[in-house]
């Protein structure tokens, strides 16, 4: 038969004996490829690892003070981070934590200043996080001023998508006049007009004193209950967004959102107003995960992409002590920089709003507006948006009165008034040395 060489180099047939050493090899049968081996061939990443999916950001904090390199459990390949910036006197007593990669410090009062003075790592970025309700601007949620003008940029988006808005028995001459106002009015020129009354006392002094400094600000008017969202004003990652998630029943197209578009432009007016460049990003929404820094911490490793991040310094300005750190995910109150709760102006301040008020919405005419629709129609939608903006819950808008056959009701505008002195001037940072 045909002749083959055997294993030690000499020839023999097929038929001959293979020598006692020689081992049979049986073929192993082959595997039909899978989904994921033809998806890898075809997306290149065949014969290579695979990654983890993308870790959350609640999940990727690592307290790494006191460990070594070997000790960090890390979802970010240790020889990726770096562990220590500065001499081992600051690590211990400013370093936080890694995020996303990016190392965390925070930052100290100096003993004998009220918290007036805080250092901080000089060698860092400083981030400084404004909370806007009570903090970066006046009053809660986020203020009043604000809440009289959403209730107009909902009349002018009504009347952009449905056409029968305005009750058909409405006389004329008021029709006309509320569709001329709704017309006229302009978001950005009412809060321009009124932003030097909201925003809080010495912030543009506190930004000029801070030019190194990063700006960030947050905003918690979003809302969830049992894991629901109840009212957003942002997306998933947080970014305060313009437009309704469903369109108008009428008309079927998108419909702004009143509630976003007034908070985007408010804090817009505001950083304008206090100086800034610009922000690292626009507002921050929460999202029901209240005010964390960790977010921020990754926001900066997106920004950088594949650079490398410095070492971080972040301080969150808030007037909530307990709760402003306790819901930082990190749960680290050198992240907290504590201002007192700026909740109305001046009795001067108080009297310049009412007069701005006036001008932007009168409330002879919103008195008109609202007893003309109401007449017309008592359960329209826009008597229900009216007296939730002037209940007895308001802080600027009041509605007297009852609507009778001759007596309309009374609104008036009278905002809160601090009476005592102004709230204490914002805190310095101080680089402090990093040897």
């Amino acid at each position: 038969g045909p002749s083959v060489r055997r294993s030690d180099g000499k020839l023999t047939t097929i038929g001959d004996k293979l020598p006692r050493t020689s081992k049979r090899v049986i073929p192993k049968p082959r595997k039909s490829a899978s989904k994921l081996d033809i998806a890898g061939v075809q997306q290149g990443f065949a014969g290579k690892d695979l990654a983890p999916p993308p870790l959350t950001w609640s999940e990727t904090e690592i307290n790494d003070r006191y460990k070594t390199p070997a000790q960090i459990e890390s979802p970010v390949k240790a020889d990726l981070i770096r562990q220590t910036w500065f001499a081992d006197p600051v690590e211990k007593a400013y370093r936080v934590g890694t995020y996303h990669g990016c190392s965390v410090y925070g930052s100290l009062p100096i003993e004998g200043t009220q918290g007036q003075i805080r250092t901080y790592p000089g060698d860092s970025e400083l981030h400084l996080v404004w909370d806007i309700d009570q903090t970066k601007l006046v009053g809660e949620g986020t203020n009043d001023v604000e809440l009289v003008i959403k209730c107009v940029l909902w009349w002018q988006q009504e009347l952009a998508h449905d056409p029968t808005f305005i009750p058909r028995t409405l006389d004329e001459e008021t029709r006309r006049e509320f569709v001329e106002y709704c017309d006229s009015f302009d978001l950005e020129t009412a809060i321009k007009s009124v932003i030097h009354l909201l925003v809080r006392p010495g912030a543009m002094e506190f930004v000029k004193k801070h030019p190194q400094a990063k700006w960030w600000t947050f905003t918690n008017k979003d809302r969830e209950a049992d894991g629901q969202v109840i009212r957003d004003v942002s997306d998933e990652d947080g970014l305060v967004g313009l437009y309704q998630l469903t369109p108008h029943e009428l008309s079927g197209k998108k419909v702004v959102d009143a509630n976003k578009l007034a908070l985007q432009v408010l804090d817009r007016e505001a950083c304008r107003f206090l100086g800034f460049q610009e922000q690292e990003r626009p507002l921050i929404g929460v999202r029901g995960q209240r005010k964390d820094l960790g977010r921020v911490a990754k926001l900066i490793r997106q920004k950088l992409g594949p650079n490398d991040p410095p070492a971080l310094t972040i301080a969150l300005i808030d007037d909530r002590k307990c709760d402003a750190w306790g819901n930082c995910q990190c749960n680290d109150q050198r992240l907290l920089c504590h201002v007192p709760a700026y909740t109305a102006g001046s009795p001067e301040q108080a009297k310049e709003l009412v007069e701005i008020m006036e001008s932007i919405l009168p409330t002879a005419t919103m008195a008109k507006f609202y007893d003309a629709f109401k007449r017309a129609d008592p359960a329209h939608a826009l008597i229900q948006c009216v007296d939730i903006m002037s209940d007895d819950q308001s802080a600027l808008l009041k509605k007297t009165g009852l609507l009778a056959s001759k007596n309309p009701a009374v609104f008036k505008y009278i905002p809160r008034v601090n009476t005592g002195p102004p709230p204490a001037p914002l805190p310095s940072f101080q680089r402090a040395s990093c040897s």
